[in-house]
């Protein structure tokens, strides 16, 4: 009993529940959802990632990471960043890259966009548009069972499409983290 309630509780908070993945290099489709791939831990060819806890970050069949899972129950901080480029810039302003992000809870791991886009509990967009470029992170707080999955799908009115994670700008800002914060009150 005295390690369930002192042990375990000090272990848990000495390494909570948290994974962060580096985005590869994609172009978000004009008017469709779409996902916004990381790589696998330790694939990610520059940049921090790391899962304190195994099976936080499954893969897609295309190998990639588009969404987070919940080792345990509690609150969790979710973050998505980034520095992305309408898709087909040129040496001058460009008119319209606007990028939606949608988030999503689900009860189990789901890689569809349709589920994510149509279970979304949340719209926001990264917190700075410039002229040739969307860039910053949004985030959001949860509360999360084990095994539930979150994920974010993105949206563009973009007449070319939106670079995400593109190789032209700064590819390791472009991330996915999840963290534990506190138990569910």
């Amino acid at each position: 009993m005295m390690n369930r309630r002192v042990r375990d509780v000090h272990a848990h908070l000495l390494r909570p529940p948290a994974v962060r993945v580096i985005g590869v290099e994609w172009m978000a489709r004009k008017g469709s959802y779409t996902h916004l791939p990381c790589y696998p831990v330790g694939k990610q060819p520059a940049g921090t990632a790391y899962e304190t806890r195994a099976g936080m970050a499954p893969t897609n069949s295309a190998g990639n990471v588009v969404g987070l899972v919940a080792p345990a129950d509690g609150r969790y901080r979710y973050t998505i960043g980034g520095n992305v480029s309408p898709g087909g810039q040129s040496g001058g302003a460009d008119t319209v890259h606007m990028l939606w992000l949608d988030v999503a809870v689900l009860p189990a791991v789901d890689f569809n966009t349709a589920s994510v886009g149509s279970n979304a509990f949340t719209t926001g967009a990264l917190s700075s548009w410039t002229t040739y470029s969307n860039c910053g992170t949004f985030t959001v707080e949860v509360p999360m069972r084990a095994g539930n999955f979150i994920s974010c799908v993105a949206r563009t009115p973009d007449l070319n499409g939106i670079g995400w994670a593109d190789a032209r700008f700064h590819t390791t800002s472009c991330f996915q983290e999840l963290r534990w914060i506190g138990d569910i009150p």
